[in-house]
């Protein structure tokens, strides 16, 4: 009997084998695919994680055939070394049978490496999953509307008066391409200091932090074929505002969105919605047909993004246990 046997018919195992990580890679992009990650992409972000923080990756098999791909983990944004994650990958709704399996051996894993807390996130449509994840004690955070823009429908014009507000004062908006040829010695160390600066102000349930440098610096540059469409507004040295998009891999028409923050000294004078525009365009002429957001429900940015001409199509819940 395998050690993490649930019954004859569900299996929660271990991923070890090169193959292993192969089908949680292929589930997980079955899933979601314009997320998906190409194999090399996925085993270099497996392999730059932080020394000592715990991960565990499993596979769910239902009569020896993998339906499930789910992790257990520390997670690194959080600044509570016991705050925990689960991500759970599955085309379609989970079964109640697979829940349980997935939802006791997550909190048990968790429990055993100093979690106090677990937090998951699902979509909302994923009934039988949120219905168990409330009969195990799992309580609301926040919702959080996934959104998306057809970039090829998209027009800057609305956006002009503020793009030139923004270009007409003593701020230089900025690549992180460009960053790099003014200062390819520091650029990321710099970048990775406003990006925490910045993200300290993203509504989550709990307090932000950031990796260790050596790992945002190996991730980042995972990320260089998407330099020219995550910018940066300067004020001197100072980074005071970026936004993010990042081109797919595997789909390269399809952009993902990450952080847009303005500093909170430079709030209320259109940077976000300037450099979104800027940047929104550029994807456009790169070739990009669809964007991707995800805001918290309350979040001004989602309403920005209503501007911009996003629209949602799904919605995520985070859901938290308190662990005993």
């Amino acid at each position: 009997m395998n050690q993490f046997e649930k019954s004859s018919r569900i299996v929660v195992r271990p991923v070890e084998s090169e193959n292993d990580f192969k089908t949680y890679l292929q589930i997980a992009n079955d899933s979601d695919p314009h997320k998906a990650n190409t194999f090399d992409d996925f085993m270099a972000r497996h392999n730059n994680f932080p020394e000592g923080k715990f991960r565990q990756r499993l596979l769910l098999d239902v009569e020896g055939t993998p339906t499930i791909a789910f992790v257990v983990m520390r997670n690194i944004w959080q600044k509570e070394d016991t705050n925990f994650f689960a991500d759970i990958s599955k085309v379609g709704d989970l079964s109640r049978d697979e829940c349980v399996a997935v939802l006791e051996h997550a909190i048990k894993l968790a429990k055993e490496n100093g979690a106090l807390k677990l937090n998951t996130w699902n979509k909302e449509t994923a009934t039988t999953l949120n219905e168990v994840l409330a009969e195990y004690g799992f309580t609301f955070d926040q919702a959080n509307p996934e959104s998306r823009l057809d970039l090829t429908q998209f027009d800057s014009t609305p956006f002009q008066a503020k793009v030139d507000y923004v270009r007409s004062q003593p701020w230089r908006i900025i690549s992180l391409a460009d960053l790099e040829r003014e200062d390819p010695e520091n650029y990321i160390e710099r970048y990775y200091h406003g990006d925490k600066e910045l993200s300290a102000d993203i509504p989550v349930p709990w307090e932000m932090d950031a990796p260790p440098l050596e790992n945002y610096k190996k991730a980042l540059e995972r990320d260089r074929h998407s330099f020219d469409t995550i910018l940066i507004v300067l004020d001197g040295e100072k980074i005071i505002a970026t936004t993010m998009l990042f081109r797919n891999k595997v789909h390269p028409e399809v952009f993902e969105t990450g952080l847009t923050g303005v500093h909170r000294d430079y709030r209320r004078h259109g940077i976000a919605t300037a450099i979104k525009a800027i940047n929104l365009s550029r994807a456009k002429e790169l070739g990009g047909k669809f964007a991707y957001c995800d805001n918290e429900e309350n979040n001004p940015m989602l309403q920005l993004n209503y501007q911009l001409g996003f629209e949602t199509y799904r919605r995520w819940n985070s859901t938290t246990k308190i662990l005993d």
